[in-house]
């Protein structure tokens, strides 16, 4: 038998991914030979950490669903003719120090799988507008509290001149402080969602998870990749959540009304 035999699950352990999963958490995950290096790495890692049962099925199912077989092969693929370049070339990550184009294409397979499995696990949903508006009221009105209240000490520091001047710095230490945490109350306002937010939606269809997963996983491959892999995107959550998404899901987080036209 081959290493590479010795990767490959039987066809029943492959269909009881879940079972074996929510059962023997600790057990390692028996991954396929066409499995990459890079994605066989970022299993382990997870597995290592990871929570028996829900969690660990997901990450079972990423692994070894054979639909996988056929993303790793998308995100690989290279021209045809000519350079042989890669169809779907990764985007350097900021800050991240330069690799080969080969060894950057192949980590970057082992982020997509720990991107869709975070995001399967966190049930990642999608919202409406007006849900996000009373999180941004909130985070207004913290930081007006915060700042009211940092005012207010530093008022009565003026006021009462003949105070201990050791009070005197606490006091303004502390109106320093709460003024830092207003800041960060309203720095979070922006980061919030908004209308052309890819997960943030105008109607109510289908399942919310399903959407946002399927959403998310297509704006990261966007963003990785540099191009729209609708399709990819939908296979990845559909293995991830143990279900079936059409690639129209995440086609639709990037389709926007077109504005009406005036006579």
């Amino acid at each position: 038998m081959s290493a590479g035999d010795a990767r490959e699950p039987s066809e029943t352990a492959r269909s009881e991914c879940d079972a074996v999963a929510g059962a023997q958490g600790g057990t390692l995950i028996a991954l396929p030979a066409w499995v990459p290096e890079s994605v066989v790495n970022q299993v382990r890692s997870i597995e290592a950490r990871c929570e028996p049962g829900r969690d660990h099925a997901i990450l079972c199912r990423l692994a070894t669903d054979p639909r996988m077989r056929n993303v790793w092969t998308t995100l690989m693929s290279k021209t045809r003719s000519g350079s042989k370049k890669f169809v779907h070339p990764v985007r350097p990550a900021v800050e991240a120090p330069p690799l080969p184009e080969v060894d950057a294409q192949e980590m970057a397979l082992g982020e997509t799988v720990h991107f869709a499995f975070c995001a399967a696990r966190d049930e990642l949903a999608v919202s409406k507008p007006d849900e996000i508006t009373p999180a941004r009221e909130r985070f207004a009105e913290r930081a007006r509290i915060l700042r009211n209240v940092a005012a207010e000490l530093l008022a009565s520091v003026a006021a009462n001149p003949w105070q201990d001047p050791a009070a005197v710095v606490l006091c303004r230490n502390d109106a320093e402080a709460l003024n830092r945490v207003a800041e960060w109350q309203e720095a979070q306002i922006p980061r919030l969602r908004g209308p052309d937010d890819p997960l943030s939606i105008s109607n109510e269809r289908g399942d919310r998870v399903e959407r946002g997963v399927a959403s998310a996983c297509a704006s990261f491959l966007k963003d990785r990749f540099g191009g729209r892999l609708d399709g990819t995107a939908a296979t990845l959550a559909s293995v991830a959540l143990a279900t079936d998404i059409s690639e129209r899901i995440p086609r639709s987080a990037f389709s926007r009304p077109k504005p009406t036209k005036t006579s």
